[in-house]
C-alpha cells in the first residue's frame, strides 16, 4: 500500500486542521433576490480538495447520478475507488446498497449536506472500510428510515491520521436485535482516528436500544475496537 503524507504537514492531529476542506466557517453572501448562499462554489471545494488529493470525483458529474437517489451509486464508487482519490457529493440524496473499500490510502469522502439513502433491507453494512490509511470522511447524513432497514459504517484503519466528522444517522430503524451507527477498529501505534460531531441518537425504535445511542466527540489512537 502506498502511503501517501503530503497532507500532514498542515494537519494538526484532531479534525480542526482537515486540511482545510469544507471548513465550518465559510462567509456567506447575499444574491440580488435577497437569497443567502456560502462564497464557496463547487468549483473552489473541488480546488480544495485537489490540494491533497490527486482525483476528485464529483458524484453529480457522473452519468446517471443527480442527487435525487435515482439509481444506485455502488458500483460508480467502486468503479473509482483509489489511493489518493476523493468522492465529493454536492447537496442531494443518493442511494446505496453495500460498497467495501480495501487497501485504500490518502483516501476520501467529503459531503456537502448529502445524504446517503439506503437501499438494502436488513442489518448490514452499506460502507466498508478494510486496511485503510489517511482516509476523510466528512458531511453525511445516512437515511436509515426505509422498512426492514438496519445498516451502518463499518470502519477499520492500519495507518496514518484518519478522520470521521459531521455524520448523522437519520429516522428510525425498524429491525429487532442488535444495530450499530457504526463500528471502529484502530490498529498500529502510531495509527490516529479522530471522531467528531457524530449523532446516532434518532437510529433507535425503543426506549432500551435508544439509552445505548450516542452522539460523540473524541480522538483515539491506537484503541480498542469502538461500537
Amino acid at each position: 500500500m502506498r502511503k501517501r503524507r503530503r497532507f500532514l504537514e498542515a494537519l494538526a492531529v484532531g479534525a480542526a486542521g482537515v486540511a482545510g476542506c469544507l471548513t465550518d466557517d465559510q462567509p456567506s453572501t447575499t444574491t440580488e433576490t435577497g437569497t443567502e448562499t456560502t462564497a464557496t462554489t463547487t468549483e473552489s471545494v473541488e480546488s480544495r480538495l485537489a490540494d491533497r488529493f490527486d482525483t476528485v470525483v464529483d458524484m453529480q458529474d457522473l452519468h446517471g447520478i443527480d442527487g435525487t437517489a435515482s439509481t444506485r451509486i455502488d458500483g460508480a464508487l467502486q468503479k473509482r475507488a483509489g489511493d489518493d482519490t476523493v468522492f465529493y457529493f454536492p447537496k442531494g440524496r443518493y442511494r446505496i446498497g453495500s460498497v467495501l473499500f480495501e487497501d485504500v490510502s490518502n483516501f476520501g469522502f467529503v459531503g456537502d449536506d448529502a445524504t446517503f439513502v439506503l437501499d438494502q433491507p436488513g442489518r448490514h453494512v452499506y460502507m466498508g472500510f478494510r486496511r485503510v490509511e489517511d482516509v476523510l470522511f466528512r458531511g453525511f447524513k445516512a437515511d436509515n428510515s426505509a422498512d426492514n432497514m438496519a445498516a451502518w459504517l463499518d470502519f477499520k484503519t492500519v495507518g496514518g491520521t484518519n478522520v470521521i466528522k459531521d455524520y448523522t444517522v437519520t429516522d428510525f430503524d425498524d429491525v429487532e436485535g442488535r444495530t450499530h451507527g457504526f463500528t471502529l477498529m484502530i490498529e498500529g501505534g502510531d495509527t490516529s482516528l479522530t471522531v467528531e460531531n457524530v449523532d446516532l441518537s434518532k437510529g433507535v425504535t425503543t426506549p432500551l436500544r435508544r439509552s445505548s445511542s450516542a452522539r460523540r466527540t473524541s480522538s483515539t489512537r491506537n484503541g480498542s475496537p469502538a461500537r
